[in-house]
């Protein structure tokens, strides 16, 4: 039995609070049982425990403890290739790829028919070696078809080779099979995936002047809450590239992906009864509810970034908030809008790849 201040303990409640989307004391969880996992590892000698913990580190942006974790690991089963694979995972989400290709050879070489770590290995043959050790690399994971997941993602990072090696009709004939087993694949009904479009015509026909001006600033900003920046724009249109350099400044707060905007129109849903339509939702409320709202979200940003949210200047990220800009016309009028343009036939382009 885990002892409840033992590294198993730690992990399993700091994964446990993250995905109850309380990260910060997850995270501050994982990070302990790093720790003692780093200190007890020369007794235990098992790299599976390190190894699933390094995963979960650097899934939640832990990037250092998850790459020292790695690197334990390999020093405990050098020849372990789910170790290995482990650490070119985790260099690879760092960009230090020259550091990842020749572990990365070393683990195909273990496991020559596996589709995950061939396709990994071509992606990093193609950016520092050559596209055709890569094609080649990627045709046979087609051609063996061992799991129809991973030959779409085949055929997708072949696309993507002869496009930059300038084989556009191929890329474009790849890329159609990619897409189209992705579709297969898909958990999601076409009646599903048309939701999205009917979500948009909702929120167009019920964001009108009147419900996005039911409540002036004036009436809203007495709560002494900070104002918030919203960066937001079409998916591929450059928004983690803006989120990372306005991240560097150390008066700002920038979020990767924040959920708390979604969370905030569930919690709307909650209070007002009304599900699917978020105007008519919010025009059921008072003003009193529309601060609980505000109140919500900043409770939520502390949660997940801490107490320095609330001093600093916060820019909320997430381009699929997009459609939530009438929610965040009305709950936060004073927010500052940053929105990413880029030519829409390189955001479709980019999409489709």
């Amino acid at each position: 039995m885990a002892k409840p201040k033992g590294a198993y303990f730690l992990a399993s409640l700091g994964q446990a609070l993250c995905w109850l989307l309380r990260r910060r004391e997850g995270v501050g969880h994982l990070l302990q049982a790093a720790r003692l996992l780093e200190r007890q590892a020369s007794k235990s000698r098992n790299p599976r425990f390190l190894v699933e913990l390094s995963g979960q580190l650097v899934h939640w942006g832990e990037m250092a403890a998850g790459e020292r974790l790695a690197r334990l690991a390999v020093a405990l089963g050098p020849s372990s290739p789910v170790a290995l694979n482990n650490l070119v995972l985790c260099l690879t989400r760092m960009n230090r790829n020259a550091e990842a290709l020749p572990i990365s050879r070393q683990v195909c070489k273990m496991l020559p028919d596996h589709p995950g770590c061939n396709i990994l290995l071509a992606i990093l043959e193609a950016q520092l070696v050559s596209p055709e050790p890569a094609l080649i690399r990627l045709n046979s994971v087609i051609e063996d078809n061992a799991e129809p997941e991973q030959t779409a993602r085949a055929w997708l990072e072949k696309a993507v080779i002869l496009d930059k090696s300038g084989c556009f009709d191929e890329a474009f004939a790849a890329l159609t099979v990619a897409g189209e087993m992705h579709t297969t694949l898909s958990p999601f009904s076409p009646d599903q995936r048309e939701l999205i479009y009917e979500t948009l015509e909702r929120n167009r026909a019920g964001f009108d002047r009147n419900l996005l001006q039911r409540w002036p600033v004036d009436t809203l900003i007495d709560d002494d809450l900070p104002a918030p920046a919203f960066l937001l724009g079409f998916l591929r249109s450059g928004t983690i590239l803006t989120e990372q350099v306005l991240g560097s400044h150390p008066d700002l707060i920038a979020t990767d992906e924040s959920s708390v905007i979604h969370e905030l129109t569930q919690e709307l849903q909650r209070i007002s009864g009304v599900t699917g339509d978020h105007a008519k939702a919010l025009s059921t409320l008072n003003l009193r509810r529309i601060k609980e709202l505000r109140q919500f979200y900043w409770r939520r940003m502390r949660e997940e970034y801490g107490d320095a949210v609330m001093a600093k200047q916060l820019v909320d990220k997430n381009a699929l908030n997009t459609i939530e800009l009438g929610v965040i016309s009305v709950v936060f009028p004073e927010a500052k809008i940053l929105f990413a343009l880029r030519d829409p036939r390189d955001v479709c382009l980019s999409c489709f790849m």
